[in-house]
């Protein structure tokens, strides 16, 4: 009889183990690993194609160290988010958590434990690679890997409630990931093919849009401000579709895709791979359709960030990396803001007449490289569309968005001929700077936009203030990016600028030039849309968002009642 409980209790034993093996694996999402390992692989390839001979002890701990930060990943998910996974009935392999909280198949504690413990030896590898190899800076990115989770998914920031969780993953995994996959074998940040962020970036926005895309029901529901709560969810697979088409351009823009056949057929399963995206387009959360979309999305993703790691590099085009990075505040305030998309969209085509100036300044003030070398043929190029539109996009919401503002009509109205005057003499001027004069074309603009701006205030004086905090929050970001930039294209100032049309000073290495012409151009954005369309600013707050506009008005008041 003994013999026989002994067996039976040793038999369910084996069972509750085999059970809790189960639950682990299953909340380790291991499929979700390629989103880790092939970013790493990548900045590794990144290495060897500059040179750099890679080390296969070095691949071991990198790729270690991605196993470990996904295990944190997905464990500090299901543990954070496990009130929204407990109401979502549309989720799937690759959204709404492992569900092994939710059907108590493991303890929350045990979980948040196994979280701490995967980003502790995880930081564990950085460290062996620096003792080792003196790849110290690996500890940084290993330590930014882990904060990036915390702000994504912990309180008191909480980003992907808060609408910059897709944001904060496209940098994770478009940035750190083939960062630290770049530096652990070339021992150095210099060199990294910084052009290559211009490809893999916006499909990494894609994919981080295409996982929120079945979540849409549960999210509203608990208030999470994902990309596909605020967009809808046909834009949010608009969007996934055009940045992926964003990012093949790209590919095929900067790289010789023509050169090798085995690299020619990988273009080619890229382009295939975007048209099984179209095929699929369409469904509803819950849906096989839309499953298969999410699905192919990704597919997408990993198959670009590949191709650039496989297909030949190209010229550092420097003047396209800094439309992509002014592109990055232009689409977090497209997707927080609806309110400010049809203003935006305004802005931008009344931007493009402005990319035709350009050859004033190519040569006498700077010297960019240009895609296809349009600017020496032309006089411009196709990066200058993108910066005037980017920037027209960006002067006129960085007002509302810093300062809690939405545009509504005004009680009084001007004449219309009282409007146009201050766009008129603008133009004028504009003219006269171009053709009749010789004044340095960056202080011609200077004289321009601030004519513009002083016959404004005097047709509105509403509009004062807020040209003078636009003007400062886009110096602000202006400066920040060119920041970046420096960081990215070292000496870039001294390079491609005309050091003569300077007047010598600097911010950090950003010419002062530079920073007031952002200036000029943020107070300018901010009151040409309101002075032409007879709005003014008015605080607003958000409430619940269902399936249009989240922006409530408010009468002038105490910002306090936000």
């Amino acid at each position: 009889m003994g013999f026989y409980l002994a067996h039976e209790l040793d038999f369910k034993s084996t069972m509750v183990n085999s059970q809790t093996f189960r639950a682990w694996l299953k909340a380790s999402r291991s499929p979700a690993q390629l989103y880790i390992c092939i970013p790493l692989i990548v900045g590794q390839l990144y290495a060897r194609s500059a040179g750099h001979a890679l080390n296969g002890w070095i691949f071991f701990w990198v790729q270690f160290f991605g196993l470990c930060i996904q295990l944190y990943i997905v464990y500090a998910n299901d543990y954070a988010d496990v009130e929204a996974d407990r109401i979502n009935r549309t989720y799937t392999p690759y959204s709404g958590g492992s569900r092994v909280l939710v059907d108590g198949s493991l303890n929350r504690a045990a979980l948040g434990w196994a979280a701490v413990v995967a980003a502790f030896v995880a930081l564990g590898a950085s460290l062996v690679l620096g003792l080792v190899w003196g790849r110290w800076f690996a500890v940084v990115l290993s330590l930014v890997s882990i904060l990036f989770l915390y702000l994504y998914s912990y309180r008191p920031v909480r980003l992907n409630y808060r609408g910059g969780g897709e944001i904060l993953q496209m940098i994770g995994m478009g940035v750190v990931l083939p960062g630290f996959g770049w530096y652990a074998q070339a021992g150095t940040r210099v060199g990294f093919p910084v052009l290559w962020l211009a490809v893999i970036l916006p499909t990494m926005l894609a994919c981080a849009i295409s996982t929120s895309l079945p979540d849409e029901i549960s999210d509203r529901e608990i208030r999470k401000r994902s990309a596909t709560v605020l967009l809808g969810q046909r834009p949010a697979q608009i969007m996934v579709l055009a940045l992926h088409t964003l990012s093949i351009v790209f590919l095929f823009l900067v790289s010789n895709t023509t050169s090798d056949g085995t690299i020619s057929s990988l273009g080619l399963v890229v382009l295939l791979a975007l048209v099984a995206q179209l095929l699929m387009f369409g469904g509803n959360p819950g849906s096989s359709r839309l499953l298969r979309f999410g699905a192919a999305s990704i597919v997408t993703t990993l198959l670009i960030t590949l191709a650039s790691a496989i297909f030949p590099p190209a010229p550092q085009y420097n003047f396209l990396m800094l439309c992509i990075l002014l592109a990055v505040p232009v689409a977090t305030i497209y997707g927080l803001r609806p309110d400010l998309r049809p203003v935006m969209g305004w802005m931008a085509l009344a931007s493009i007449p402005f990319a035709f100036t350009e050859s004033f300044f190519l040569s006498v003030y700077w010297s960019p490289i240009f895609l296809f070398d349009l600017g020496s043929r032309y006089g411009f190029g196709i990066e200058d569309f993108l910066f005037v539109v980017l920037l027209g996009m960006l002067t006129c919401a960085s007002y509302p968005t810093a300062f809690r503002k939405v545009l509504s009509p005004v009680v009084k109205k001007r004449s219309r001929v009282i409007c146009l005057l201050p766009l008129a003499l603008g133009g004028l001027g504009l003219a006269v700077v171009l053709l009749l004069t010789t004044i340095p074309i960056i202080y011609g603009t200077w004289c321009v936009m601030g004519l513009f701006i002083m016959v404004t205030w005097f047709v509105r004086r509403d509009l004062i203030w807020p040209s003078c905090a636009g003007g400062a929050v886009m110096t602000i970001c202006y400066w920040l990016i060119c920041l970046g930039w420096q960081i990215l294209y070292p000496g870039i100032f001294a390079n491609a600028w005309n050091q003569e049309a300077l007047g010598g000073l600097f911010v950090l290495g950003v010419p002062v030039e530079e920073l007031i012409y952002a200036g000029f151009a943020g107070m300018s954005g901010t009151v040409l849309y309101p002075l032409l369309a007879h709005k003014e600013f008015v605080l607003f707050r958000y409430k619940s968002y269902p399936a249009g506009t989240d922006v409530v008005l408010l009468s002038k008041g105490d910002p306090s009642d936000i």
